[in-house]
């Protein structure tokens, strides 16, 4: 009887559970890790000089853009960003509306701080809104060491929250939402970047990424405002900026370090296909050590394997433990939930990576990059692309769908 008394709670939560899931009722929403992540320190405003610098209303006869993003929206390195340029081609374009581009991109923005100023932006009757981002996901240490403690109760979270009775308790009594991280108004960044630390941390990031963009696009639709997504272009031939090993690396360290430095002089000698077999053999020891991926990506165009070589350089982008700049599963992410919600998505990687064996012969002589000053800053020729394929978007009448 005392085992029966102590089993009859368990069961009744069994049959309620059990209840909600035949009636549907509480089923998970996509939005597990919780809508308000983060906030920010108090009488923060993005972009307060808009209210003196943007007519409101909005001027008769004009067509408002706002461009959003991080450093490459704001145009770091380069004389006129694509939203200077944007609105040069749309005037040319579309002259019988006056256009007006209005640039919100601010170096280091990830998505939770674009999703602030798309909001801020909303306020001022955009006819359209631009998002160019992606690099920065990684960047500032929300969920890392410092916030260690949310990252772990939003993994509690996420188990509890599989249970529909206790979605249906928590919405009830409003109890579910861990005190998220406060964050400042300002931040640009630094020279030291937080490395992805576990497989953990990076899945929340990308979940974070997710709901940000989630939001966004809900933001725009509220407004009645169109917005057009452009996941950022990573700068492929670019070396990765931390290559960490992985377990299989500590099966044999010394057999891995002996074929790497094999591989090093093979490369340096340019005896391609030789280097070809010894990174393979590296990649199947350790698949998580970036720069195999690289050398082996840089090897195989160097005899011609330009699909083959593209792939082996997003692997190793995808496995740069310093995560400032875009890697596939960002990319597929922000496409993912484009789809998931019919928002349309400009993907530029065929006009940018189509050039990958021209850009490698620039790489060995020497020459810069002539669609990228760094790791992920497209150049200035680079921000034409972009500039040309929104106008050619926007100038399609596509945006009405």
């Amino acid at each position: 009887m005392r085992v029966a008394a102590v089993m009859l709670p368990f069961a009744v939560l069994i049959v309620l559970e059990g209840l909600f899931r035949l009636a549907g009722w509480y089923a998970a929403d996509g939005t597990e890790v919780g809508r308000q992540h983060v906030r920010y320190e108090a009488g923060t405003v993005f972009f307060p000089e808009w209210d003196r610098q943007i007519p409101s209303p909005r001027p008769r006869g004009t067509r408002r853009v706002f461009v959003l993003g991080g450093s490459a929206t704001w145009g770091f390195g380069v004389e006129q960003p694509f939203g200077t340029l944007l609105e040069q081609r749309l005037q040319q374009q579309l002259p019988q509306h006056r256009w007006e581009v209005i640039n919100g991109g601010v170096p280091a923005y990830g998505s939770h701080r674009v999703l602030e100023v798309a909001r801020r932006a909303c306020q001022f009757e955009p006819d359209v809104i631009v998002v160019y981002f992606g690099h920065n996901e990684f960047l500032e240490e929300i969920f890392f060491e410092a916030n260690q403690r949310f990252a772990e109760s939003v993994e509690r979270r996420r188990f509890v929250r599989q249970f529909r009775l206790v979605r249906f308790l928590s919405d009830l009594a409003r109890t579910d939402e861990a005190s998220p991280p406060e964050l400042r108004r300002e931040f640009f960044g630094n020279t030291h970047f937080p490395l992805i630390r576990s497989e953990e941390q990076y899945r929340l990031r990308l979940e974070f990424l997710e709901a940000n963009l989630r939001d966004l696009i809900a933001c725009c639709r509220t407004h009645n405002t169109r917005l057009v997504i452009v996941p950022a272009v990573s700068n492929l031939l670019w070396p990765p900026g931390d290559s960490v090993h992985g377990p299989g690396y500590r099966s044999d360290p010394a057999r891995w370090q002996r074929l790497f430095e094999q591989a090093r002089q093979q490369f340096t000698a340019e005896h391609w296909h030789d280097a070809i077999e010894t990174l393979a053999t590296l990649e199947e020891i350790d698949p998580d050590f970036a720069e195999s991926w690289y050398r082996h990506g840089l090897a195989l165009l160097a005899i011609g394997e330009a699909e083959r070589a593209e792939h082996a350089l997003h692997q190793a982008n995808l496995r740069d433990r310093r995560g400032d700049r875009v890697n596939p599963d960002v990319f597929e992410s922000i496409v993912e939930v484009c789809r998931s919600e019919s928002t349309l998505v400009l993907d530029l990687r065929r006009r940018f990576h189509g050039q990958l064996r021209e850009e490698y012969e620039r790489l060995r002589a020497g020459v810069s990059s002539a669609l990228f000053l760094d790791h992920c800053h497209p150049s200035q020729a680079g921000h034409e692309i972009i500039a040309d394929e929104v106008a050619a978007f926007l100038a399609s009448g596509q945006n009405d769908r």
